[in-house]
């Protein structure tokens, strides 16, 4: 006979192993003030969004683990957000220890029979906590009176494949639709949210000094035009930072380092002729890899080994150009022999928990220094970290997007906020050839309201967000003839709508950034207006009469995203 039952399987290991009581933390006057708003909302079962914008170090997590420790204690259950699998080690260990069991984890680093054994424990109600990457916004909790969205201005909540969602603007959604509190967490706000808390259409909570009086970095900028040697590639290290690493190590203490580029350098060329060796399916430079001398595509993963000769001119002289994470490890090695180096970037945490073991190596004084991209900048907290270094800030800045300002004040301040927060003094150095931008100079006197109005002024001349929203049209396909007359035909229908009465402004057509993926051509329009109502509408009548009066557009993918990133 075979009987067939359903049976919830005990949890992950990693959450449900006996945990160390730990006591709440004594708050500070700005978060004692900011928890009993939070509490006084939670009680009111009405939908009460908040911005809690503290500076790197203020504490923001006790305050998130007293709010649901409270909302808890009313019978109710949380959701607590992240933006990448790397902030979770850390943080369910602090949960674990706080609350015990009744914790769930959801993210795309657990094994399909994983997230299926803990979506299954939420939905039978064995957990009143779950913690997860944007995904977990859907999770099948019954009850929820809190949801807390940490790092809400990380880009990692926006999924650029369908569905097209943001996981912050889902969560605001979902705590509408169940009238419940939800906190947006960020040392760094996106200007979105924090244009939203100065309309008061959230509730805006400042923590503006670091918990237990700890004093903020130092920060140096270090103007690369002065060093000539450094900009020939002979090295990525300024003297300035050569020296400031090799007093840490003296001291035993450890120094984090950040590029936002992961390989050995950004691509491979000829010194004869000047061939670039690039990718077959994409119009990108391949990224040289010292490991098996490959060159290696980040888009679509096409790899491939780097010959001796040039195939254009047979030539001998290959060289490989610009900065990444693999090079810098090679030359820390390289300047300081017997020191412990070690790289977190994509390459090296591929594997299932490969985060958490470099974290564990850090707390355990495994690792001197630790060379990584964005994943080492926020929400990681290691006191014996007393020096940071940002190799290069320029690389986010001189990116084609209205952002790039924003994106590099916010990973600036974010990595510089790794460093001071134990009993040491900590100290920030910025290596750029832009010492004199204002995200530099403001992410140096940790300055975000200077920074945020100097920005907002060129966003509302230029009507971008959030002075506006927008939409991009993206027509993708393998013959690029056939992706310019649909784009063109595109373009015309919405012309003609707009110049109807509609008050959207149409941009473009244009190349996408990369013009080619995996052998797919792409051209974009942008669509630009005040209300979110507006773009939909204008969307819905150009698409409409498009496939009613267009049938020629075999092989060729359309695709809408709102409120791109």
């Amino acid at each position: 006979m075979i009987e067939v039952y359903d049976k919830v399987s005990d949890s992950l290991s990693l959450i449900e192993e006996k945990p160390t009581v730990e006591c709440f933390l004594k708050l500070n006057s700005h978060q004692e003030a900011a928890l009993k708003t939070i509490i006084k909302s939670i009680d009111s079962d009405k939908f009460s969004p908040f911005l809690l914008h503290g500076i790197t170090g203020s504490g923001k997590t006790e305050v998130y683990l007293q709010a649901i420790a409270y909302a808890l204690n009313q019978g109710k259950n949380a959701l607590f957000l992240v933006p990448e699998i790397s902030l979770t080690p850390q943080l369910v260990g602090r949960f674990k220890n706080r609350f015990g069991h009744g914790i769930a984890l959801l993210h795309s680093g657990l094994s399909t029979r994983e997230r299926l054994r803990e979506w299954e424990r939420v939905k039978a109600k064995k957990a009143s906590i779950v913690i997860g990457t944007r995904s977990a916004v859907f999770a099948p909790i019954k009850n929820l009176g809190i949801i807390v969205v940490d790092e809400e201005h990380d880009s990692s909540y926006k999924q650029e494949e369908n569905p097209r969602y943001n996981g912050r603007d889902v969560a605001l959604m979902r705590a509408k639709y169940d009238k419940i509190t939800i906190i947006l967490g960020s040392a760094t706000p996106s200007f979105e949210s924090f244009y939203n808390s100065r309309i008061s259409k959230h509730q805006y909570l400042h923590l503006p000094e670091r918990a237990e009086e700890r004093l903020l970095p130092e920060v140096e900028i270090v103007d690369m035009r002065t060093f000539p040697d450094v900009t020939k590639e002979a090295c990525s290290l300024s003297p300035v930072l050569e020296k400031a690493i090799k007093e840490r190590l003296l001291k035993n203490e450890q120094v984090l380092l950040f590029l936002n580029r992961r390989g050995f350098a950004n691509f491979v060329m000829c010194r004869e002729c000047g061939h670039v060796f690039k990718c077959l399916n994409c119009s990108v430079s391949l990224t040289y890899h010292s490991h098996g001398r490959s060159g290696r595509c980040h888009y679509c993963g096409f790899s491939t080994k780097i010959p001796d000769f040039c195939p254009q001119c047979h030539g001998a002289k290959i060289d490989s150009f610009g900065l990444g994470t693999q090079k810098v490890e090679d030359e820390l090695k390289r300047l300081f022999e017997g020191v412990s180096v070690a790289r977190m970037d994509r390459d090296t945490t591929r594997r299932k928990d490969s985060h958490e073991a470099i974290f564990n190596r850090i707390r355990n004084r495994e690792i001197d220094i630790l060379i990584g991209t964005q994943m080492i900048t926020k929400g990681h907290d290691f006191p014996n970290i007393t020096l940071v270094g940002v190799i290069s800030a320029d690389g986010s800045l001189n990116i084609p997007n209205f952002r790039s300002s924003e994106k590099t004040f916010q990973l600036l301040s974010q990595v510089a906020g790794r460093t001071g927060r134990g009993e040491l003094k900590g100290k920030v150095i910025i290596q750029t050839y832009s010492p004199e931008h204002y995200s530099i100079t403001n992410a140096k006197s940790h300055d975000y309201i200077n920074f945020y109005e100097k920005e907002i002024s060129f966003r509302k001349i230029l009507k971008y967000p959030p002075f506006s929203k927008l939409a991009v049209i993206k027509i993708e396909g393998y013959r690029e003839e056939r992706v310019l007359e649909t784009i063109n035909r595109i373009e015309k229908i919405f012309k003609c709508i707009v110049k109807g009465g509609e008050n959207v402004e149409i941009l473009g057509p244009s190349r996408g950034v990369p013009a080619k993926i995996k052998n797919r051509h792409r051209w974009l329009i942008l669509l630009k207006g005040k209300k979110i109502s507006l773009l939909h509408n204008t969307i819905q009548k150009g698409m409409l009469r498009f496939r009613k009066f267009d049938r020629t557009n075999r092989g060729i993918t359309i695709s809408i995203d709102i409120d791109p990133i």
